[in-house]
């Protein structure tokens, strides 16, 4: 089913995007009809690899017991509102909403948004936003707060004290996304770095010791970080490699990331001072993140004991792709018949990757971790 809708859209996707007859409007109503097709199709199909374990939270009142569960500490302050209803189901409504129209108005901010929302499909909708709910809350506000850096403009073009506020808001953004999934830190930590050499010296002060106040703020009425100083003991789920964990499925989702991020190094660093080329401050970002991901990648290459870890990674490290496909691919250093044929591969790529990932898992439950291919 997920195969058969996916190439349904994903190819009458292409069609849209080599249509050049259609007008601005049509472009962006047909987007909007795609966007909701998709929505409508997750609210009627729900495979979870979780599903019973994720179930049996919203179940239950976690707003005092989150303690025993993890980091993250949203996720489960929004488990007890759910838990009010007794229907594990609007939880699942509320996050898939949330999540497709979150990428839907993100989408809208590239060149192809229709080609940016089916790329999206077979990894971080059908895997992430089914099965992994605290990841997917996580990455929503990620993608936000990307979202919102399109709006940032040049330090030296900044006359605006908004810019500066933007960015601390944008920062918040962040900073929410680590207490759905402590994970989501890694974008924090590329953010912040961002910031110190792109921000104002005295702002930046100011806004730090703002975050810090609310910290011990929460910290100090609420007791909410306790667990997270308990929990640092117990990181040996997230650094360990489960035994039905496969490489080859791992190898499937590399492969996409890793040479967005190594060919946005390349072109990005030989045409730095190509004044015919505007790179903008979202570009600069991923730009880090690129470098962070290549990093990363040679250091899993040595301690192939964290391969795991940046699988899990991963689902953040997907937008290098989304950003290089929706924007980076149409700076003027490449040619519109390289756009072309870099776009028709990624979507073939993506629906043989979707199409693998359902035949070969050894359970049509387990998108994630069980691969057999070979």
């Amino acid at each position: 089913m997920y195969v058969i809708f996916y190439a349904i859209i994903s190819f009458s996707g292409i069609f849209l995007i080599q249509n050049k007859k259609n007008n601005k409007y049509d472009k962006n109503s047909l987007f909007f009809f795609i966007s909701n097709c998709i929505l409508i199709f997750f609210l009627f199909n729900n495979i979870s690899a979780d599903k019973a374990y994720y179930e049996n939270i919203f179940l239950n009142d976690y707003f005092q017991g989150f303690q025993n569960q993890g980091f993250d500490t949203l996720f489960y302050y929004f488990a007890h509102i759910i838990s009010i209803f007794q229907n594990p189901k609007i939880a699942n409504y509320i996050l898939y909403f949330l999540f497709i129209y979150s990428l839907y108005f993100f989408s809208k901010k590239f060149k192809n948004p229709v080609h940016i929302v089916i790329m999206f499909f077979p990894y971080t909708l059908v895997a992430v936003m089914q099965g992994f709910p605290r990841q997917a809350w996580a990455l929503m506000f990620i993608i936000v707060a990307c979202n919102l850096m399109f709006y940032l403009i040049e330090k030296k073009k900044n006359r605006s004290s908004n810019q500066n506020f933007l960015k601390i808001y944008i920062l918040f953004v962040f900073l929410s996304s680590v207490f759905f999934h402590y994970s989501a830190i890694i974008l924090l930590g590329i953010y912040v770095f961002y910031l110190f050499t792109n921000f104002n010296k005295k702002l930046m002060i100011l806004s730090f010791c703002l975050v810090l106040c609310i910290i011990f703020g929460l910290h100090y009425k609420l007791n909410i970080f306790e667990i997270y100083f308990e929990k640092l003991y117990h990181l040996s789920d997230f650094l360990s490699t489960r035994e039905n964990y496969s490489i080859k499925g791992f190898v499937s989702r590399f492969v996409i990331i890793f040479l967005p991020a190594l060919s946005i190094l390349i072109y990005y660093f030989n045409n730095f001072n190509n004044k015919k080329i505007n790179f903008f401050p979202i570009d600069k970002f991923f730009v880090l993140v690129s470098i962070c991901y290549i990093f990363l990648s040679l250091f899993t290459l040595k301690f192939q004991s964290f391969l795991l870890v940046l699988d899990r990674l991963n689902i953040y490290f997907f937008l290098i792709t989304i950003y290089f496909f929706g924007r980076f691919l149409f700076f003027s250093f490449f040619s519109k018949k390289i756009q072309n044929l870099l776009i028709f591969v990624s979507i073939i790529y993506l629906n043989i990757y979707l199409l693998l990932w359902t035949l070969y898992s050894r359970s049509y439950y387990e998108f994630k971790y069980n691969f057999s291919l070979f």
